[in-house]
């Protein structure tokens, strides 16, 4: 304590405060260089085999390792036990008679069972390989069992591309995320909240009031119930008979004349579609006409422009029976109606001279009778075989159909010629051929 070589101390340092002093220098300090200090737990800093971790010479008297004590020669790994008092691993600290048993695969407690007794853990089987288990199949293990993980979040442990977080693909059904739903596709999500997306008929999924079933609007050129068109506006409003009547399908404006209580149109149909907006088949071939049963027109000679103006088409009876050909608020006549007309001029022997129209212009010539007056127009024009689909007679006879069927190959249609006054009715030809037709007001 008074080398002062050695230590600072002079007389003022008081016997204690040296001792201090000399504790905290040499209790910090490694004196052995075996990486531990006094403070540290070396039991012995002037040897630099003895330190805590060190390894441990049985019978030899001294403590190595620091523990406290010398090892005995029969307890390697120091447990307490050694193999004559049941150590069966007397390499394992952990591993005595009497040790807790834990879940780590060894026989902890020495009792000839491993594992004894531990809880273990959860094991799911993973079959496709995802990573992610089946919730539904597991198994009780300390160790995972070869083809289980240790979660249960697989939804289809048959798919490895199902799985959560998987890259999802939409509108397939499948729900490869596990998120309990399949992905919408863009076209599935209904944008506009209408209750309608692009893929349940919405043709614009940005506007909530176009949708299938909206109500729509005439004539604004949007198609708000999305059938594939804007609804054209009733050009009839406010019609009286008389009146031109425009078809909404196509425009043309039929002139009307009122004939007792009935109003009919004063000139034949030119309608190409039903009114429904569905087209009629044009059919200029002469073998597809001869066997059709099913609706059909055409134009006489198949020359619209010559003809078809003036004429109008020629109509099969099956177009004629579909019982939308006339524009809607029309119809196509039954004999009845067309037998109150003629009492209108006198009957069927004299109605026939009093609807023809005047002159040669197309009626050929005598036309006999024709008086045309009140302006019904009836024209002569012609009609469509149904044997050979030949057309015939235009100039000589107008012919039209009712709407009256009379067996199940022939139909009512009533006929003036270019020589007589009646109006006739007949049944004769069958429902293949080619006529005209006029409407009347319902």
């Amino acid at each position: 304590f008074n080398n002062p070589e050695l230590l600072p101390f002079d007389d003022s340092w008081s016997n204690d405060a040296r001792a201090d002093y000399v504790l905290s220098v040499c209790g910090s300090t490694d004196i052995d260089g075996d990486g531990y200090s006094p403070a540290e737990g070396d039991c012995n800093d002037m040897d630099p085999l003895i330190h805590p971790g060190a390894s441990e010479i049985c019978g030899d008297g001294i403590d190595q390792n620091c523990n406290g004590s010398d090892a005995a020669c029969d307890d390697a790994d120091e447990d307490g036990y050694t193999v004559a008092e049941g150590d069966c691993d007397n390499h394992d600290p952990k591993v005595f008679p009497g040790a807790v048993e834990a879940c780590d695969g060894k026989d902890n407690d020495c009792d000839g069972t491993v594992d004894e007794g531990t809880p273990g853990s959860t094991w799911f089987r993973d079959a496709d390989g995802d990573g992610f288990g089946n919730p539904e199949i597991y198994e009780e293990s300390c160790a995972a069992p070869a083809g289980y993980v240790d979660n249960d979040l697989d939804c289809n442990d048959g798919s490895s591309a199902v799985y959560p977080e998987a890259p999802e693909i939409c509108g397939d059904g499948i729900d490869q995320d596990c998120n309990g739903e399949d992905l919408l596709c863009p076209e599935d999500i209904d944008d506009d909240g209408d209750e309608y997306s692009e893929n349940q008929g919405d043709c614009d999924d940005t506007d909530a009031f176009i949708h299938p079933g909206a109500t729509e609007k005439c004539g604004d050129d949007i198609d708000q119930d999305c059938n594939g068109g804007d609804l054209v506006c009733d050009p009839n409003i406010g019609w009286q008979p008389g009146e031109p009547w425009i078809d909404p399908q196509d425009g043309h404006p039929y002139q009307t004349i009122t004939i007792g209580t009935q109003v009919w149109m004063a000139e034949n149909l030119q309608a190409a579609k039903y009114n429904d907006g569905t087209s009629i088949p044009l059919v200029t071939d002469n073998n597809t006409w001869t066997s059709l049963t099913t609706p059909g027109y055409c134009y006489y000679n198949n020359d619209q422009s010559t003809y078809g103006n003036t004429y109008g088409p020629l109509y099969n009876y099956y177009t004629v029976n579909m019982g939308n050909l006339c524009p809607s608020g029309w119809h196509v006549p039954n004999t009845d109606e067309w037998l109150m007309m003629a009492g209108v001029f006198g009957g069927i022997e004299t109605a026939g001279g009093k609807l023809k129209e005047m002159g040669t212009a197309h009626w050929i010539e005598p036309n006999t009778g024709a008086t045309n007056e009140i302006g019904y127009n009836a024209l002569p024009g012609g009609y469509r075989f149904f044997e050979n689909g030949n057309f015939f007679d235009v100039g000589i006879y107008g012919i039209w159909w009712s709407s009256a069927e009379f067996d199940a190959n022939h139909s009512v249609y009533i006929h003036m010629h270019y020589n007589d006054v009646k109006l006739n009715f007949s049944h004769a030809d069958p429902k293949s051929n080619g006529f005209s037709v006029r409407c009347i007001k319902d």
